[in-house]
């Protein structure tokens, strides 16, 4: 045993370098190991983005007729001052008091509003839907009166026509 420690005892300024370097080495692996499960999850994600491409084309935010009736809505916020908002989620103007009712929650989600108006601390001052022929099936009006009740359980007045005016949506802000 005394052997053992007059070698290390002799050649300690050899053995302590070499420690040290496999230390270092050890953290070096073990840190290039963790990088390289990073990357292959990274490139996993890549595949996944890759897959993407080419199956998307811009869309238009408005349909013609929103378009052309948009004029009016944007004549009408300038002369009150508001806020003019296109294809607003229903959800982002109304929410369940319950936020954990997922079933009262996909009644709002998948829904938008055409043109949403907010004074200057962005309160909803009205919701306008336009209606075209889309909305003559019976699911559209279903879907609709499920707008028009939430809106008027929250008091948010809503313009729903088919053809918009500043003269309608004027008498609707009094």
């Amino acid at each position: 045993m005394n052997e053992i420690f007059e070698f290390i005892k002799n050649y300690i300024h050899i053995i302590s370098p070499v420690i040290s370097l496999l230390v270092i080495l050890i953290f070096f692996a073990l840190a290039y190991r963790k990088r390289r499960q990073k990357m292959r999850k990274y490139n996993g994600y890549n595949n996944e983005i890759k897959e993407l491409r080419g199956k998307y084309k811009k869309a238009k935010i408005l349909t013609s007729n929103e378009a052309k009736h948009s004029q009016a809505v944007l004549n009408v916020a300038r002369k009150k001052g508001l806020n003019v908002s296109y294809k607003v989620r229903m959800l982002d103007v109304v929410v369940p008091k319950d936020s954990s009712d997922y079933a009262l929650l996909n009644k709002v989600m998948k829904k938008h509003f055409d043109f949403v108006l907010t004074n200057k601390e962005h309160d909803v001052v009205l919701v306008i839907e336009l209606d075209d022929s889309s909305h003559n099936s019976q699911s559209a009006l279903d879907r609709d009166a499920v707008k028009n009740t939430i809106l008027k359980d929250v008091h948010i007045p809503l313009l729903r026509t088919r053809n918009i005016t500043e003269k309608a949506i004027l008498d609707l802000l009094r």
